[in-house]
């Protein structure tokens, strides 16, 4: 599924006093072209300098003739469509544009399915593969599953899911089962990490398993937005099992994402290459998770590198199917949503208002994990595996801005790669 997504001629903006246009930029705003597949060489997102009204991003749709998707919310402004090359260079002139991209493709990271195997809830809670967890289970916390959908009148989910959006087009239930088994790994009654966490259905994959970076980067603005809405006392985490080519204007969209202090994880990817190629876990504030086996081995699949921050199981994972039996997937789309569920069920264990942020929940993910318990990972990839405290209330660890060296070590330690 592609959503085609058009732009066109902009030459009444250009030079409308009442788009503040200020005095032309000395050089042209970047233009980034992901190393993947794109969505045509001719389409485009724009994005302007956060600071920027919507009205001036209003006012640039107004004038363009077709079918102009506007993008503007508190983690992303700008919008996207196809550009001439005239079109283009006049945009990137214009000192309000922060930089240009090329639209690329986005795609679930792939499953495989084996049948027979229950080890991974064990492996995150104990050192001897026993499921071990405090009763609260995630309650008060929001997990939105940015993904294919999200079946919420299983059973499992005990009335505890619901899909809430789709930016696909004519299609509002998960279809391919993706989004329904990672939310089964996060908060399902036998499946899940986080047992009694509210899980939230964002559908930006359609029903063949593919989207677009443009209604990732929606999905995030949505998400900003939506979550305030909601009684989510103890914290909003977001799961994406989905990745692209290294794209800036995805990781921008999740680094503001994070800054309001929500969660981000995604998988590392399943090409066994280098996790700092895909987005978003390239981008050092969202948590990117590579994966392990039963063996106590680093999954040979799996992604690797710096960007990666900690491993989870995600070979031969039990979950949810989509007619409510059982389902037996591999990949980083499984290991992500291990995350995803012991950063609600940590949130939950925390005292009424005492919820983490962001930032200090990464660190104290980080802190708990058990070092160096597996072989086999490739030189460069921290050896952490998760660990949710086996039951016990944990002491959350001092805000990383105080702490001062571990976030901003953290920070330093990932290289951002640029695009070709």
């Amino acid at each position: 599924m592609q959503l085609s997504l058009f732009f066109a001629f902009l030459p009444l903006v250009l030079a409308s006093p009442s788009a503040t246009v200020k005095a032309k930029r000395s050089s042209p705003a970047p233009l980034l072209v992901p190393r993947g597949e794109v969505v045509a060489r001719d389409s485009y997102i724009v994005k302007f300098n956060d600071d920027i009204s919507s009205s001036v991003v209003d006012e640039a749709v107004r004038q363009v003739p077709g079918d102009v998707q506007r993008i503007y919310g508190d983690v992303f402004k700008g919008f996207v469509g196809t550009l001439d090359e005239k079109t283009l260079s006049s945009l990137r002139n214009r000192p309000e544009v922060d930089f240009v991209e090329v639209h690329g493709i986005l795609s679930e990271t792939r499953v495989d399915t084996q049948a027979g195997a229950d080890w991974g809830l064990g492996s995150t809670s104990t050192r001897d593969d026993v499921f071990t967890f405090d009763n609260s289970g995630g309650k008060g916390t929001c997990v939105y599953i940015i993904d294919s959908g999200l079946k919420d009148t299983l059973e499992e989910f005990q009335g505890n899911a619901e899909q809430v959006k789709s930016f696909v087009r004519g299609q509002e239930t998960d279809v391919t089962g993706h989004g329904t088994a990672i939310a089964g790994v996060i908060g399902s009654k036998t499946y899940g990490v986080a047992k009694h966490a509210k899980l939230l259905g964002v559908k930006i994959v359609n029903d063949t398993g593919q989207g677009q970076e443009a209604d990732l980067i929606k999905a995030f603005n949505f998400v900003a937005s939506d979550a305030k809405k909601r009684k989510c006392p103890k914290g909003v985490i977001v799961n994406v099992s989905l990745a692209c080519n290294h794209a800036e204007n995805v990781d921008r969209a999740a680094a503001s994402l994070t800054n309001l202090g929500i969660f981000v994880v995604t998988g590392a990817g399943n090409a066994h290459a280098d996790a700092c190629e895909l987005s978003p876990g390239s981008e050092p504030s969202v948590c990117t998770v590579a994966s392990t086996n039963r063996k106590k081995r680093f999954a040979p699949w799996s992604n690797w590198g710096k960007c990666v921050n900690i491993l989870a199981p995600g070979e031969e994972i039990k979950t949810v199917d989509l007619d409510g039996g059982e389902l037996v997937v591999s990949g980083t789309s499984l290991a992500a949503p291990h995350v995803a569920g012991v950063a609600a069920y940590l949130q939950g264990l925390q005292d009424k208002g005492a919820r983490m942020n962001a930032r200090e929940l990464m660190a104290h993910i980080l802190q708990l994990a058990t070092k160096n318990a597996i072989g086999g990972v490739p030189y460069g990839t921290p050896n952490l595996l998760l660990f949710n405290g086996g039951g016990a209330k944990v002491q959350r660890p001092e805000s990383p801005d105080r702490q001062g060296s571990r976030w901003a070590l953290f920070r330093t330690s990932r290289a951002r790669h640029g695009v070709a």
